[in-house]
């Protein structure tokens, strides 16, 4: 999977947390980051990441919250403390991202992502002074899975047509939910299950229409 290919995005570590495998025994470092996205940076990804950036920055669009169903596999990961320096101060290998999403606020739309790693190679050394700081990434990753998990939830739409059209990218794969807020009211967080209700509520209404016309 591309994932930021030739390009060393500035990223920000939002969250930086030691922790201790109940099964192992390991301590492992858990952490969020989070890029500012751009379409040079959009460009330099694979295709379901390129694509919920068409969604959530489509100016019809609804949509807040996109959760995607990628997991980029076995990712090298090099930080650097100045965009330009030739040695990464942090180099990991083997780290599984998860979490992959897009946020949208007015113009500013958000990638996060978030990963582990066991508690050597001197992570623990970099965490300390630049956890909640913006440094500069070098992904390599080795592979992604895709996985759409099961899940049932109520939902409610309004506009049956455009909510079917809107939602097809979640029943066709790349995007595993999007969340869609109208001013004043309460997000509503729509997955895969929910876009499926929706296309058959969509063609139940179609059907009704054509034998009801009137």
């Amino acid at each position: 999977m591309r994932f930021f290919e030739k390009q060393r995005p500035q990223v920000y570590i939002h969250t930086a947390r030691l922790k201790r495998d109940k099964k192992t025994g390991r301590r492992l470092w858990q952490f969020t980051l989070i890029v500012t996205m751009t379409p040079e940076l959009v460009e330099s990804c694979a295709v379901p990441v390129a694509k919920a950036w068409q969604y959530i920055t489509d100016r019809d669009s609804a949509a807040v919250d996109i959760l995607l169903a990628c997991e980029v596999a076995g990712c090298q990961i090099e930080f650097f403390a100045q965009i330009d320096d030739a040695t990464p101060v942090l180099h990991l290998e083997g780290v599984d991202l998860g979490g992959l999403r897009f946020t949208r606020d007015k113009n500013t739309v958000e990638f996060w992502f978030s990963g582990e790693h066991v508690n050597e190679g001197g992570i623990h050394d970099f965490m300390k002074p630049y956890a909640y700081t913006r440094v500069w990434a070098a992904f390599k990753p080795s592979q992604a899975e895709l996985q759409i998990p099961e899940k049932k939830e109520e939902l409610k739409a309004a506009v049956l047509p455009a909510l079917d059209q809107m939602t097809a990218p979640i029943r066709e794969g790349g995007i595993e939910s999007m969340s869609i807020q109208i001013p004043g009211q309460e997000p509503v967080v729509i997955d895969r299950t929910g876009a499926e209700r929706i296309h058959a509520a969509a063609n139940e209404a179609k059907q009704r229409k054509r034998k009801d016309p009137g």
